[in-house]
């Protein structure tokens, strides 16, 4: 395990570079090309429109407000969107907050912590999205047949309310084990508001912290328990082995150390799965035949879906189609796709 580490709270000291000081990662430069990022395809919005109206005056306040520690964040904006089925909460930045947000992750706080995370840990931050998690099963499946053939089993892992649960207290505390500078820090701090369960979903902060915060677990099953077929993306973690008493092993050490974090086990998600049965992972339902071929079929749930949006005439099925074909084409769906083509079209 590397030097520094704390299986418990997933800590890898960091040293920071002498040049991370507050007034280096927020000069007004840094400020304003954050600006132009976050007005990137939403300048049809009226806020946004009026706050390009006078975005350098906006931007020098804001500059000015954390150079004399008198910056706040604006009051958040709480709704519920659907998304697979499932309702989730969403707290939205002002456009303010969302330019500081992104001059402190890009310029400071993903580099920091990403480069402490192992490589098969997924989020939805700049190259390590869903399609870097899909494709990197893959290669661990045709890795693991070259060695051990098309048995096997797989152990997937799932946090209940990941995000909601996250305990600031324990979050709190790897940062300021890895930040050095103590205004990088309290700013850090002031942008996870205390009236807020967990970490809410909607800010770029949010989610490389939600990445970093189990980064132990990722690190103790890698380097202690040696699981060489180990993934995670964000709340799911995927293992695979042709040794059932070793995944029993890693799950029962994973629910302990999960608890420590004060996170909970989806038990209806977390189980063993026979490889040869196929497994789903990340909206996927992959499966490795006896030849070493790995299929990759959509989830039942997922044609379901836009199967009662189809029914129900929720969306313009002829508009979305187009987009719906580039997604389906990733998988080994083509008759399924078909079928539900000419049926509601």
């Amino acid at each position: 395990m590397q030097n520094g580490t704390n299986v418990i709270n997933g800590d890898v000291s960091c040293s920071n570079k002498a040049s991370d000081t507050i007034d280096a990662i927020f000069s007004f430069e840094n400020l304003y090309n954050s600006y132009l990022k976050c007005v990137k395809g939403v300048k049809w919005k009226q806020t946004t429109q009026e706050y390009m109206f006078d975005a350098w005056y906006k931007v020098a306040l804001i500059h000015k407000s954390i150079k004399d520690g008198t910056y706040t964040m604006d009051k958040m904006h709480f709704f519920k969107v659907m998304e697979r089925g499932k309702v989730r909460d969403i707290s939205a930045l002002s456009l303010k907050d969302r330019i500081v947000h992104k001059c402190l992750c890009d310029n400071f706080l993903t580099p920091l912590l990403s480069k402490q995370l192992i490589y098969d840990s997924g989020a939805t931050i700049k190259n390590k999205g869903i399609l870097f998690a899909k494709n990197r099963i893959i290669t661990q499946l045709q890795k693991y047949y070259r060695q051990h053939g098309s048995t096997g089993y797989v152990l997937r892992v799932d946090f209940r309310h990941y995000f909601e649960s996250i305990d600031h207290e324990t979050l709190f505390k790897m940062l300021r084990e890895n930040i050095k500078d103590t205004d990088l820090y309290n700013l850090c701090v002031k942008m996870i508001p205390n009236d807020v369960q967990g970490l809410g979903l909607g800010s770029q902060i949010s989610q490389i912290c939600a990445m970093y915060y189990v980064n132990g677990i990722d690190h103790y099953c890698k380097e202690k328990l040696h699981l060489k077929y180990y993934s995670r993306y964000m709340d799911d973690i995927c293992v695979i082995s042709n040794n059932y008493h070793e995944l029993e092993k890693a799950l029962a050490i994973i629910v302990k150390m999960a608890k420590q974090l004060k996170l909970g086990i989806n038990e209806n998600k977390t189980k063993i799965y026979k490889l040869e049965n196929g497994f789903n992972y990340c909206k996927v339902r992959y499966k490795l035949t006896e030849t070493g071929k790995v299929l990759k079929f959509i989830t039942s749930s997922s044609f379901k879906s836009m199967k009662r949006k189809a029914t129900n005439g929720t969306i313009d099925l002829a508009n979305l189609l187009p987009s719906w074909e580039s997604y389906v084409s990733w998988f080994d769906a083509h008759k399924k796709y078909i079928i539900f083509k000419n049926k509601y079209l």
